[in-house]
C-alpha cells in the first residue's frame, strides 16, 4: 500500500513517528517526495489541509507500506482516527501517484 502524506506526517513532523511504528517488521520505506497534481494546500486557522483542485499541485512524501491486508486496514483506520475523519475535519481519498 502506498500513502502520500503532507504536513505533520512527513519526516520531521510531529506525527511522523506514527508511520515509523508501522514499519516495524515490515518491508516499508519512504519512496520520495512527489508532486501530486490536482491537489491544493490550504490552511484554516492553524489547521493545514489539502483539497482536490484542478491545475494545482502539492509536494507530498510517498511511503510504500508492505503490510498484510489486515494491517493495511488497521493502519488506515488509525490514520483516520488521528486525522479526525469521523469528525468531518478530514477525509481520505484515493489518488494516482
Amino acid at each position: 500500500m502506498r500513502i502520500a502524506v503532507y504536513g505533520s506526517f512527513r519526516k520531521g513532523g510531529q506525527l511522523h513517528d506514527w508511520i515509523e511504528s508501522f514499519k516495524l517488521g515490515a518491508k516499508s520505506h519512504s519512496m520520495d517526495l512527489r508532486e501530486l497534481g490536482g491537489i491544493a494546500m490550504y490552511v484554516v486557522g492553524n489547521v493545514p489541509g489539502a483539497k482536490l483542485s484542478e491545475g494545482d499541485s502539492i509536494i507530498a512524501e510517498v511511503w510504500e507500506l508492505d503490510l498484510s491486508n489486515a494491517r493495511e486496514e488497521s493502519a488506515l483506520e488509525i490514520m483516520d482516527a488521528v486525522e479526525g475523519v469521523h469528525t468531518g475535519l478530514y477525509e481520505r481519498n484515493t489518488i494516482e501517484t
